[in-house]
């Protein structure tokens, strides 16, 4: 089973662990509508899962084109310890 945590826009800013901020800096001045983070938590494995950020970009001229971009990856450098303020889905094999 696999978990999917997200926040986004300003959500992001109650995120506390240094290496999601230092992706969140690095990619957030990247021209996008948007953003959001993405934790993927596999088998309850809640100590440094994957963190993804993505970047929504919406294409005026062509908007069925808009879509949101994976900008860059890292992980979540310690435990994660999700509050209700993260919406949740949950994928089963």
């Amino acid at each position: 089973m696999v978990k999917l945590y997200f926040k986004y826009g300003r959500e992001l800013e109650n995120i506390s662990d240094s290496n999601v901020i230092e992706l969140i800096e690095k990619y957030r001045h990247s021209g996008c509508d948007a953003y959001r983070v993405r934790v993927i938590v596999e088998d309850e494995n809640y100590k440094s899962p994957t963190v993804q950020l993505a970047g929504y970009e919406f294409e005026r001229d062509e908007p069925w084109k808009s879509d949101w971009w994976l900008l860059g990856e890292t992980t979540w450098g310690g435990k994660f310890v999700p509050d209700d303020s993260w919406e949740t889905v949950v994928l089963e094999a």
